[in-house]
């Protein structure tokens, strides 16, 4: 949500959520309350709270990790097939995604600290099915499924889709943004997500027409308008998909009224940014 709220609405969350955790208002001193936060609310989601990103290797600690992403809810829709990976593996992983990491906080400072500041977990596994991924079970937390496949472009486009789930998460924890959990899991209610182009259930469609919104925002902020990529579809498929899943929860239809005020302030900023975003040089 870097791009459409920008960073000072990002870090407000941030803050808002975990005033009372929070010291001191560096960033370090706010993430640190965050982890707090996180450590909280999500017991069972082991967080390091030091103010830092900390990379798993161990296969523990990546096996509980793993098992929120395993865990059972009624709007999990897809099956991961995420794989356990070698230590020695993770550790290689892990140091060519800090390299990344280091390149990107050179280029966009800004974008960086908010991937920084919601991001408090990296482990490595595999899948056949997925690159990577974010839960609500484990906020905080980024699966990465062999992020050096990806040329560096390509993995700062996947940072900007899972940290925009995280704040989405974040923003929901704030404002609520589904009436019920129960009608949003009803197969009668999906919609076509932006980016896969799939019946999915609404908090899923939600989530894609953000991240869809601000992955094209990345794209045009730094000259990669025309792309297609191993992470995501070209921009004008990517754009036409956003804006066919903000159509299908329009109001006035069956999947407007789970949304609450909030969510639909969100769909509507995407709507206007959608129609605004450039495609091609």
């Amino acid at each position: 949500m870097y791009f459409l709220n920008g960073r000072a609405a990002c870090v407000e969350t941030v803050f808002a959520l975990a005033k009372n955790d929070v010291e001191t208002m560096d960033l370090a001193g706010l993430k640190t309350g965050y982890q707090r936060l996180v450590e909280r609310v999500q017991p069972d989601v082991p967080v390091v709270v030091n103010g830092a990103l900390t990379h798993v290797r161990n296969r523990a600690t990546t096996e509980r990790l793993l098992s929120q992403y395993l865990a059972s809810s009624s709007v999990n829709d897809f099956d991961l097939h995420i794989e356990l990976t070698d230590e020695s593996i993770a550790l290689q992983e892990m140091e060519i995604v800090e390299g990344m990491l280091s390149e990107l906080r050179a280029e966009a400072p800004a974008l960086w600290e908010t991937i920084f500041l919601v991001t408090n977990t990296i482990f490595y596994c595999g899948s056949r099915h997925a690159n990577g991924g974010s839960t609500s079970g484990a906020v905080g937390v980024l699966w990465l499924n062999t992020p050096s496949r990806y040329p560096k472009e390509d993995f700062f486009e996947l940072l900007v889709h899972e940290s925009t789930h995280t704040h989405i998460f974040l923003d929901e924890w704030r404002f609520q943004h589904y009436t019920s959990m129960d009608e949003v899991a009803k197969p009668e209610l999906w919609s076509t997500s932006a980016i896969l182009a799939e019946k999915r259930p609404l908090d899923k469609v939600l989530h894609s027409i953000v991240v869809a919104t601000e992955v094209l925002s990345y794209r045009e902020g730094s000259g990669r308008v025309a792309l297609t990529t191993k992470i995501h579809p070209s921009s004008a498929v990517m754009r036409e998909g956003a804006l066919r899943a903000i159509d299908e929860i329009a109001p006035g239809t069956p999947g407007d009224e789970l949304l609450t005020p909030r969510s639909r302030e969100l769909v509507e900023r995407c709507a206007a940014r959608l129609e605004r975003v450039r495609l091609a040089a």
